[in-house]
């Protein structure tokens, strides 16, 4: 009988059971016990019959064994309440435990899901500072292209600028030259010139001073032949010719000749003789005057 409710024990323990209807599970267990009471009962009938003849009360054993599997069965209904009742609190404390893991993993999905939103939006945040980073990068690089090339040019117009300067300089050098040179040319010419004029000065004053030399002298010249001079008798008064003589170093005559003649061949022969005798005819002690006296041109004017 021990092994019987045993038996049962492990049969209202089996996890099969649990999930199903209780009341169905209930009577299903009921009517195996009552069955299994009834074949144990005829099992003993049988057995006290053949064994000797002894007067038992069958409906007394049945009643009591059917009582205790009843006990049985109601301790089994009580422990099985306790149990549903225990396993309806772990059921509950389950679901209170699944609910609030529920409750949790919603907590942990929605946190997740707002870690993901933040991550997309780091994401999103880092893409667009990745690409106002490089935006800035492009710009930046634009910027030195832009400032290189400013640079570039501004180089190149700077040695634009100093060989223009440079030009400039080397044509202001050759103006300079030039200039330098047209002032010491116009120097050269002024000091020419004031030597040019200074020299006619001098030439003009040695000239009016060699003329007065050469005046004094031809006026002595023409005294001494008009002192050597002869008037021909039939010669008349207010006669003059231009005569023409070429003198030696000495005063010596070398010849003589009338080229503007009087009018009167005798007045005009008479003055080549007065010169002729007149020599050595005077001259300037200075030698550089005789080139004035080598081809001596006078006029003759006995009464002058």
């Amino acid at each position: 009988m021990a092994a019987l409710i045993k038996w049962f024990k492990d049969v209202m323990d089996w996890e099969g059971w649990r999930g199903q209807t209780r009341y169905l599970n209930y009577s299903l267990l009921l009517h195996l016990a009552l069955l299994l009471v009834f074949i144990i009962s005829f099992g003993w009938m049988a057995k006290s019959q053949l064994q000797q003849p002894v007067e038992v009360n069958v409906v007394d054993a049945v009643a009591v064994d059917e009582g205790r599997v009843l006990a049985e069965l109601d301790k089994l209904r009580q422990a099985d309440a306790k149990r549903r009742s225990d396993e309806d609190a772990r059921t509950r404390q389950l679901e209170e435990q699944a609910n609030q893991a529920q409750h949790r993993r919603e907590q942990e999905e929605q946190r997740l899901k707002e870690v993901e939103k933040q991550k997309q939006q780091e994401q999103q945040r880092a893409k667009e500072l990745s690409l106002q980073k490089q935006q800035e990068t492009e710009r930046l690089e634009k910027m030195k292209q832009e400032q290189a090339d400013v640079a570039k040019q501004r180089e190149a117009e700077q040695k634009r600028l100093q060989d223009l300067e440079q030009k400039s300089k080397a044509q202001q050098e050759r103006l300079n030259k030039q200039e330098e040179e047209r002032r010491r040319l116009d120097e050269a010419q002024r000091r020419k010139e004031l030597m040019a004029e200074e020299e006619r000065r001098i030439k003009a004053a040695n000239d009016r001073q060699a003329q007065g030399e050469v005046n004094k002298y031809i006026a002595i010249i023409k005294q001494k032949v008009t002192r050597n001079w002869l008037r021909p008798a039939a010669s008349q008064a207010g006669l003059s010719c231009l005569v023409a003589v070429k003198l030696a170093p000495g005063g010596d005559v070398l010849s003589v000749r009338v080229v503007k003649g009087s009018g009167d061949p005798q007045f005009d022969a008479s003055v080549e003789r007065a010169v002729l005798k007149a020599a050595p005819l005077p001259l300037p002690a200075d030698p550089a005057l005789f080139d004035r006296f080598r081809d001596l041109r006078f006029e003759f004017n006995p009464e002058g």
